[in-house]
């Protein structure tokens, strides 16, 4: 990967000083729905059985629930079925797919026109379950239990129990973890260096952060220096120790793959926390959703769990997992957060899968923002991408980067915004 070099500072440098003053864009405060309908597809037989302890949890909420036992279904034909009860049953607010994609498959969307430098990378989505709109965007929340055996999903549908029975013990805390952007260390204009505004875009976003989330105390960790460090191999430690806080969310803002935490995507570059990390952690209470900006964070296609499945499946830890199944755009995962920041700023209660269909949906939606906008800028002129990186069609990007927003748990489970 290419750095930035000095004569590309005085432009980001602006651009860092648009940072400092962005934006962000404001909606009405809303209340929670009333309860509605649970569809819930699963790849596995007797289904009531394994997961019954979560399907009387919420039919006792009020939730009316309505389960489909689908025998090697193909995404057409699911999606079909779903959108032929929601004309029956309006009230149908929700699904939830039982299984891994290897059993209920994801959609395969090709998306050569989008990613300029993998022409060849299709687009992986549960969207197609959602009821999507001429865009592709999802009207109902889809969430997925992506367990491979009925034990592990008797353990996560227990796990989500005891989540909803101890909400009063959550801390109104996000904990953000970020990795950090390698970049050069030749000074440039004014003496900065491409590392120095790096760190600084990085540092600007933590202050915005705490700046909006109302009701949350923020808890950053950084890779880089500044008040919040920690040397990028001591995360696991510290990841563990506050997943044991019970902290109402989690967050990673950086590089990841489906077995770490990385400075870049490759597993022999740095990493922070692995696979073998979180296999190892012993944690006994379970913490809200953990939502990450990073590429292939969730399965799909591999004969072990993914990194973000590995904390879903944890005895404690986060109660569910939003991340990227594939590989995403820097700056729409940017304007993802601040989306995420924004909805926290609506004192609600709410479910999981109605605030992550909130981000998907106004994420496609709405203007880019000025911090996105920076950052692909930035990109562009550092050339990471290429020189294709330039004619990139943000509406086109930013709905590919929606659809590839996954939820990995329940959609019903309950997040409480103070």
């Amino acid at each position: 990967m290419r750095t930035l070099g000095p004569y590309h500072i005085p432009r980001i440098f602006l651009i860092f000083l648009c940072w400092c003053t962005s934006w962000s864009y404001a909606e009405p405060r809303d209340s929670a729905p009333d309860p509605g309908c649970l569809l819930v597809i699963s790849a596995m037989s007797d289904v009531e059985s394994k997961i019954g302890i979560l399907l009387n949890l919420r039919r006792n909420q009020g939730w009316k629930i309505t389960v489909w036992d689908a025998e090697k279904p193909s995404p057409d034909r699911v999606a079909a079925w779903i959108a032929d009860e929601r004309k029956k049953d309006i009230s149908i607010s929700h699904v939830l797919l039982v299984g891994p994609d290897s059993q209920i498959p994801m959609s395969r969307r090709p998306c050569g026109s989008i990613n300029k430098t993998r022409p060849d990378f299709g687009l992986l989505t549960d969207d197609v379950y959602g009821i999507p709109d001429a865009t592709g965007t999802p009207q109902i929340a889809v969430g997925r239990l992506s367990a491979k055996t009925p034990e592990d999903l008797s353990r996560l549908a227990a796990k989500i129990v005891r989540y909803e029975e101890n909400l009063k013990s959550i801390q109104p805390k996000i904990a953000l973890f970020t990795g950090r952007q390698p970049a050069s260390e030749q000074p440039g204009l004014f003496g900065i260096s491409p590392q120095q505004v790096a760190d600084g875009m990085a540092s600007a976003f933590i202050n915005d952060v705490s700046r909006q989330s109302r009701g949350f105390k923020l808890e950053p960790h950084t890779a880089f220096p500044g008040p919040f460090y920690s040397p990028f191999a001591d995360f696991p430690k510290v990841f563990c120790k506050v997943l044991e806080t019970r902290p109402a969310f989690v967050a990673y803002a950086g590089h990841a793959n489906r077995s770490c935490f990385a400075t870049y995507h490759s597993p022999t570059e740095s990493s922070a926390i692995t696979q073998n990390d979180i296999s190892d952690f012993s944690i006994k209470g379970i913490c809200g959703p953990f939502v990450s900006g990073g590429c292939s964070m969730v399965g799909p296609e591999a004969d072990d769990y993914s990194i973000g499945e590995e904390l879903l499946f944890l005895s404690g830890g986060p109660v569910a997992v939003v991340g990227f199944p594939h590989e995403n755009e820097d700056y729409c995962v940017a304007q993802m957060f601040e989306i995420f920041i924004s909805e926290f700023s609506k004192p609600r209660r709410t479910t999981l899968g109605d605030l992550v269909l909130s981000v998907k949906q106004r994420l496609a939606r709405q203007p880019q923002s000025p911090r996105s906008l920076m950052i692909q800028i930035a990109e562009r002129e550092s050339g990471e991408f290429g020189s294709e990186s330039g004619k990139t069609n943000y509406v086109q990007t930013a709905l590919k980067n929606s659809a590839l927003i996954t939820l990995l748990g329940d959609p019903l489970t309950t997040v409480v915004i103070p």
